[in-house]
């Protein structure tokens, strides 16, 4: 009777033990009934670095809207093509710099702007990276086929005379280039322009998605833009964790 006693009290200490021995080691896992180291990881950091699109999205609501609570946004506006000051300043933040940015520009800047934003994109992935943030780039949205129609009219009810010419082959070249340099840099692209074209055969602007100019977007885009963001930032290869407690 006795060995047996003592046999059953060493068989029923040791899961006790195992078990004291992992609530002390983790006490809110063990109240919470999980495990998942994961799930103490604060949300990654996105910040849109574009103009009109960017602002008019409301990027930052983008959690609420989809129920994903594992990345936050913010938008950072700037109106020229060229976004190296914001973007320096936005790398410049030390432990409050984001873990990425996405890199946007607008069809308003085409085709004039269009070589010379090949080359600060390059410089921008390359400043980025220097500061360990990731970059992601995003296509341009297109613009509708009646664009330079709708241009050329809206400008004679200001008194003015404008038909814009080249805009959408500059833009489709642009995405091109887009996406051909980034699967040379191994960058995740925010296909904006597969999202809101007419059809994998037409690339032009689906004029549902576009505002009277042809060029801007509705609310009806950015719920359709909605849609794309998380899938591409899950496809990003984050750096190691960010624990809340930091």
């Amino acid at each position: 009777m006795r060995i047996v006693i003592i046999s059953c009290i060493r068989h029923f200490c040791f899961p006790v033990c195992v078990l004291l021995l992992f609530v002390l080691n983790n006490p809110v896992s063990a109240m919470n009934g999980t495990t998942s180291g994961n799930e103490s990881d604060s949300p990654r950091h996105i910040v849109l670095l574009g103009a009109s699109v960017g602002e008019a999205w409301n990027i930052s609501g983008l959690p609420d809207r989809t129920g994903n609570s594992e990345y936050t946004f913010e938008y950072a506006g700037e109106y020229s093509a060229d976004k190296s000051e914001k973007l320096t300043g936005i790398l410049g933040r030390g432990q409050d710099k984001p873990d990425a940015i996405i890199i946007k520009e607008c069809a308003a800047y085409f085709p004039g702007e269009s070589e010379k934003l090949k080359t600060l994109i390059k410089d921008w992935v390359g400043a980025c990276r220097d500061e360990e943030v990731i970059p992601v780039l995003a296509t341009v949205v297109p613009v509708v086929r009646s664009f330079p129609l709708r241009v050329f009219l809206l400008s004679l009810l200001r008194g003015k005379w404008r038909y814009p010419k080249g805009t959408f082959e500059a833009v489709i070249e642009f995405n091109d280039w887009v996406k051909d340099y980034a699967e040379k840099e191994g960058l995740v692209v925010l296909d904006l322009e597969a999202a809101l074209q007419t059809s994998s055969s037409d690339r032009h602007l689906n004029g549902r998605y576009a505002r009277k100019d042809g060029l801007h977007i509705n609310e009806k885009a950015y719920r359709e833009l909605d849609g794309i963001v998380i899938p591409a930032m899950i496809r990003v290869e984050f750096r190691g964790s960010r624990d809340r407690d930091e």
